[in-house]
């Protein structure tokens, strides 16, 4: 798949036809590299093959994990190993019985790893390399009752360590997982439960802490057993076929984010209208020099390149303040406003819009501006000094303008001895550090 279309491949050799092989790309020999898997009603298989391109070989490791299909795997560019976990084996007919042993591959041959914690058995788990964190992140799986889970494992090259976030999605095993090169995060996408009939088509992000899930009004239906792979020049994620009580054979890719092109805080200097300081995406936050009044506050507008289709709200995700309310313009639907309230001084604040779609079928599960609260900063040096009052009083009586609203410290729509008062009343304060 390049991008655009898919097309078949016709290698010199190929491994046997099966299911629930484990597959996954070896960075460092620039391979990918697939184990086991089971044959239409036959018992788990062991073999190893790499694809390079243009035809499979078959490897001869002197060590090899047994027999097994559903095995997790994920490539672990830290140790340069590819790392599988458990699986299940059915052997002379008896009931399935899932594993829990760790191994590596590192090439040419498997090691057993004999880590001090491990997940218990199972088999259909999840894993990906969380690249942003440095991790082998596994979830979810049948485990020895048949029965999904819900545990998040880590592992560090090591051991595994379970995590316990705060949020965590509901059990299911087969699930898709990989990191997505543009939200730099993790994803998990369906599964299902126990039976026919309980497949899911849910969306979740791992942020490193916690599990978020992403909501959007279209994408692929319910299944599992499905193949997600972030397509790493298109820096796109995509899904491919998979089971949702028949077999699926759709292609599916994650939309790109939403473009943001600005954000500005707002405010109304009486009659002589509305002026707007930039909050710049990236570098050093923008300084809101003016004041909030008695309740501290203040308005932040996000603006998209395209109209906004859906937000599912706004938050304050660093800082000291509280969202008030959170809309699309009703006049423009490019532009959120978030008006905030209780927002104290000398602080760098982060607002989060999570879950944004617009009309161009973008989407992104968070979007942030960060704005510094420093009134009387007029001159936006991050500190406030007698720099800042003799800017106010050299603008005294002017008529408030775009190039001098920032001395109209209590946003009155004059430049006064008030203003003068407001800055000398916050001489010296200054921006916290950046950490």
């Amino acid at each position: 798949f390049d991008g655009q279309r898919w097309t078949q491949k016709n290698p010199l050799q190929s491994p046997t036809p099966r299911t629930q092989a484990s597959a996954v790309y070896d960075m460092a020999r620039h391979q990918m590299v697939l184990f086991g898997g089971t044959a239409f009603g036959g018992a788990g298989m062991n073999d190893t093959w790499i694809w390079d391109g243009i035809t499979w070989t078959q490897q001869q490791p002197a060590h090899s994990p047994s027999l097994r299909y559903a095995a997790a795997m994920a490539y672990d560019p830290v140790t340069q190993r590819v790392v599988l976990f458990g699986g299940t084996v059915v052997t002379g007919g008896q009931a399935a019985t899932p594993l829990g042993d760790t191994w590596t591959w590192d090439g040419s041959d498997w090691q057993l790893q004999t880590p001090s914690a491990s997940p218990p058995e199972r088999s259909g788990a999840a894993m990906a390399y969380d690249q942003a964190h440095g991790k082998v992140l596994l979830f979810g799986g049948y485990d020895s009752q048949v029965t999904a889970t819900d545990e998040t494992w880590a592992w560090d090259g090591i051991t595994w360590a379970q995590l316990s976030p705060a949020t965590v999605p509901p059990r299911r095993t087969a699930a898709g997982m990989t990191y997505d090169l543009q939200l730099q995060s993790v994803l998990l996408f369906g599964g299902a439960t126990e039976i026919v009939g309980t497949q899911k088509n849910d969306t979740w992000l791992w942020d490193g802490n916690d599990w978020r899930q992403l909501i959007s009004s279209v994408g692929p239906s319910p299944r599992f057993g499905a193949a997600f792979a972030c397509h790493e020049t298109q820096k796109a994620t995509v899904l491919f076929g998979g089971n949702g009580n028949n077999f699926l054979g759709d292609t599916w890719a994650l939309a790109a984010p939403v473009p943001l092109l600005s954000a500005v805080s707002r405010k109304t200097h009486g009659s002589a209208g509305e002026f707007d300081i930039d909050l710049p995406l990236t570098g050093a936050p923008g300084i809101e020099c003016r004041s909030g009044g008695p309740n501290g506050d203040y308005t932040i507008v996000f603006n998209f390149a395209n109209p906004l289709s859906s937000v599912g709200g706004a938050s304050v995700t660093q800082g000291s303040s509280t969202v008030s309310s959170g809309t699309i313009d009703s006049t423009d639907a490019h532009n959120y406003i978030v008006n905030l309230t209780g927002v104290t001084n000398a602080q760098v604040l982060k607002v989060s819009l999570t879950n944004v779609s617009d009309s161009a079928g973008d989407f992104s599960s968070a979007v942030s501006a960060q704005m510094g609260v420093l009134i009387g900063d007029v001159n936006a040096s991050g500190v406030v000094t007698s720099g800042d009052t003799n800017l106010c009083k050299a603008q005294a009586l002017q008529p408030v303008t775009s190039s001098n609203f920032r001395c109209d410290a209590n946003a009155s729509g004059s430049i006064t001895t008030g203003d003068v008062n407001i800055i000398k009343q916050n001489a010296l304060s200054h921006l916290p550090a950046s950490p």
